[in-house]
């Protein structure tokens, strides 16, 4: 999994994600980030499965959105093609909602520290910093 360092921390960026409503299928996965031929392989193997009705395999977000008649086809069955392929990891992928209350849970640490901070600079001004300092 891709990181990157934040602060002094390492951060992992999602990169085995998915996101589903009825008809309709959204996998990320590193393996098919920057190949093209593999984004066309699963293009074309799972363009041949009975109910899905397009696909789309994106090599510069590795993602591969699948739109699929739910009364043939169904989300659990196409993530199951693209585990069997190397395309899915359900062990690592978070889905949409995981990815955004992580995303407002760091938000929320990052405002949290840049109010303190204001907060302390306000009322000590430059000593601000000697204080945090001694407190530490």
């Amino acid at each position: 999994m891709a990181h990157r360092r934040m602060e002094g921390r390492t951060e992992e960026r999602v990169s085995h994600y998915y996101h589903e409503v009825v008809g309709r299928l959204r996998v990320k996965h590193p393996v098919l980030k920057g190949d093209q031929i593999r984004c066309e392989e699963v293009q074309d193997f799972l363009a041949r499965h009975l109910g899905v009705e397009t696909v789309s395999a994106n090599p510069v977000t590795g993602s591969v959105i699948v739109h699929y008649d739910p009364k043939v086809a169904h989300a659990e069955g196409i993530k199951a093609l693209l585990a069997a392929r190397g395309c899915f990891c359900p062990e690592r992928a978070v889905t949409a909602g995981q990815h955004f209350d992580t995303s407002a849970e760091r938000l929320g640490q990052l405002l949290g520290q840049a109010l303190l901070n204001a907060c302390l600079e306000r009322v000590f001004g430059s000593s601000a910093l000697s204080l945090i300092t001694a407190l530490l």
